[in-house]
């Protein structure tokens, strides 16, 4: 709950206002199947113009997965519970999992979960199974388990367990310390869930069999909303390392691929929800000033920054830049430029430090590829762009330091609270690293408040936009009352008046004789905010004269009826 107000916090344009949030941080109970209530908030914050960016996740494919098997045995914590089967052949039943964790070597699950829909989604139904679990040594004693009424609480989650090898424990007391243990999954109460998993880490173990290697990337890196980071070292990039391209994945660096099975209020979805996740990969490795120790893969000595903690901030920064290049673009925006100027990363980093081949295109390890920066810069450096008044028009100039395949700039312009429409249109130089000026004069604008920007366009198609420059063109004199158009009349025709102060307006037709025979207006004005008023439709053919009168002037325009 602190995590979702603290995101609420950020994008609050009356508090944090922020355009890019990231982070790097989960929890063991978010849920795996459904959208949790942070993936939620960054949905919302999203759809709210901010664009997030979360760590995919530091768990490589370390994930047993598959559906629970009832084995008819007893678990190991209660005697009425009833122990997983892990052997998947049918043929036998084992309801033990092997693992060798060596002498220090720590193994470690830090959230189990199983498929029931979670009671931390507001409106959701909970857990209705309780799922628990054990590490036990040869003789079936239990030395860390995880059990916890989940039913009672509506969590289908059980996590942190962990145990290190102090080399105190010798179950068969053959004068060894043990390294070999098992882990047990039990269900305590409720039906068989469809499925179970646990995600896995540590060091210096090794799970010897039934390990599924199964997906990673869990809560909120799964929202729509988000942008998941995966992570690639500095040093197997192309521009460290000229037998790289464009770079390598780190071995720890989370797989996608977790399914989403239930919708808000907790019911089964039909058909269960793949998300590419992630989404993008970042650079990790990179040096900064206090966190982490130096690496020998650089020349200087400050500390070093891996896991993709480190490289979901670097794809926020290259988002910022694609954010100050764009200021206008929405995070579908942001995302879509960076995903189209990715390139794709076909290898990665096993845990054994050998190489394996990623799929092509979009794949569950890294994405849409390897993030861009240079795809994110602008591809003219504008030193200026000014806008200047000048009786009714207005003069816009602008410079350009150098230009890299610039095809030219439209001029686009709204008036008040209209849309932009493009005015004009200057061709570039193209690429030229000189500078260069561009100037454009308006045709006459109406009072009010103007503004301008500049559209970038590549040679490719691509386009950019500069900020946006507002100026306000005041009425040059007391008023002022257009022609009737058009004249003669032969229908109906229009008159715009338009004030320079605010004031009351009488605005009336009058014949030759000097008779009224219309009222189109009698009433305040507000100062440049034109009035457009139509005549003509119930007078019959003549000469007529159009008198507007204010408290500080007063017009006449003359017009022809023709029936």
């Amino acid at each position: 709950a602190t995590f979702v107000d603290g995101i609420r916090a950020l994008a609050d344009p009356n508090k944090g206002d922020c355009d890019i949030i990231v982070d790097d941080v989960r929890y063991n109970t978010e849920p795996f199947f459904q959208d949790g209530p942070i993936t939620n908030v960054v949905d919302s914050v999203a759809d709210e113009g901010v664009a997030y960016f979360s760590s995919a996740g530091n768990d490589g494919q370390n994930s047993y997965q598959d559906g629970f098997r009832d084995s008819g045995k007893q678990g190991v914590i209660s005697s009425g519970a009833v122990a997983h089967d892990f052997d998947p052949s049918g043929s036998t039943v084992d309801t033990l999992q092997r693992i060798t964790v060596r002498s220090l070597g720590t193994f470690r699950i830090f959230t189990m979960q199983w498929t029931d829909p979670s009671a931390l989604v507001d409106g959701s139904a909970g857990a209705d199974t309780d799922l628990d679990v054990a590490l036990v040594n040869d003789t079936l004693g239990i030395i860390a388990q995880s059990a916890r009424d989940s039913d009672d609480i509506g969590l289908p989650v059980e996590g942190v367990l962990e145990y290190t090898n102090f080399g105190t424990i010798d179950a068969n007391q053959d004068g060894v310390a043990d390294s070999t243990y098992h882990l047990v999954i039990e269900k305590a109460a409720g039906p068989n869930p469809d499925g179970v998993k646990y995600i896995y880490s540590g060091s210096n173990f090794e799970i010897e069999e039934y390990d599924t290697l199964g997906p990673t990337v869990y809560g909120h890196p799964m929202a729509e909303g988000a942008m998941a980071v995966a992570a690639a070292p500095f040093f197997n990039t192309a521009a460290y390392n000229p037998n790289v391209d464009p770079a390598v994945l780190e071995p720890f660096s989370s797989k996608g691929g977790i399914k989403i099975r239930f919708d808000e209020t907790g019911t089964p979805i039909l058909a269960p929800e793949v998300r590419e996740k992630p989404d993008l990969t970042g650079t990790d490795g990179i040096d900064n000033t206090f966190f982490g120790t130096d690496s020998a893969y650089d020349t200087d000595t400050f500390p070093n920054f891996f896991g993709t903690s480190a490289a979901a901030p670097n794809g926020a920064a290259i988002a910022a830049l694609v954010r100050e290049a764009n200021p206008g673009f929405s995070p579908a925006e942001v995302y879509d430029q960076l995903e189209t100027n990715a390139r794709d990363v076909t290898m990665r980093q096993t845990r054994d430090g050998d190489e394996v081949a990623v799929p092509s295109g979009v794949d569950f390890w890294s994405g849409h590829g390897f993030m861009q920066a240079t795809a994110a810069a602008l591809p003219v450096e504008l030193a200026d762009f000014e806008a200047v008044v000048d009786g009714e028009r207005a003069t816009l100039t602008w410079t350009t330091q150098s230009e890299t395949n610039n095809a030219g700039f439209g001029i686009e312009h709204k008036h008040g609270d209209d849309s932009f429409e493009t005015i004009a249109y200057e061709e570039g130089a193209g690429t030229t690293t000189e500078p260069r000026s561009y100037r454009h004069r308006t045709d006459p604008l109406a009072p009010g408040v103007h503004t301008f920007r500049l559209r970038q366009e590549d040679l490719d198609g691509s386009s950019t936009y500069s900020e946006e420059l507002t100026i306000e063109r005041p009425l040059a004199t007391t008023h002022r009352v257009s022609a009737v158009t058009p004249n003669p009349v032969a229908d109906e025709a229009a008159v715009s008046v338009v004030v320079g102060k605010s004031q009351p307006v009488r605005v009336e037709v009058y014949d030759v004789l000097g008779q009224r025979v219309a009222r189109l207006h009698e009433g305040p004005m507000t100062a440049d905010d034109p009035t457009t008023l139509t005549l003509g439709a119930n007078l019959q053919s003549g000469v007529y004269f159009l008198r507007v009168r204010g408290s500080s002037f007063t017009a006449t325009r003359q017009f022809v009826r023709v029936r």
